[in-house]
């Protein structure tokens, strides 16, 4: 049990630091310190030790990244509801669109005085 801790305190960590699996981290945490604290109940081992250190970092880890998480969503609805913001990204939008339909007549311009070239290649 002891080595199974181990294994989930190094997953905590890594999964701490992982993209995307961050949001797991603190249920490998939690697991980790289960199987740590029954493995240290049968034998106190090195590698329950390091285990409890690691799904306890771990753990801290990934409640961090939650809190960081909300924060920038937080952060981020204040900008997306900002009507400066709105009004700039409306003016870039419309300013793309107008680009890519630019675009789009040349291309069809392009294509029309292509099929009116002779066949002769």
């Amino acid at each position: 049990m002891a080595i199974a801790a181990l294994v989930v305190g190094i997953a905590a960590m890594v999964f701490a630091f992982t993209l995307g699996l961050n949001l797991l981290a603190p249920i490998l945490g939690i697991a980790g310190i289960i199987l740590a604290v029954a493995a240290r109940k049968e034998e106190k081992s090195p590698a329950s030790t390091a285990g409890l250190i690691l799904s306890i970092i771990g753990l801290v880890l990934g409640l961090l990244s939650w809190m960081v998480c909300a924060l920038c969503t937080a952060g981020w609805q204040k900008v997306l509801d900002n009507p400066e913001f709105q009004k700039t990204f409306q003016e870039t939008r419309e300013q793309l669109n107008r680009q890519a339909q630019d675009a789009m007549k040349k291309i069809e311009d392009t294509t029309k005085k292509t099929e009116e070239l002779p066949n002769s290649l």
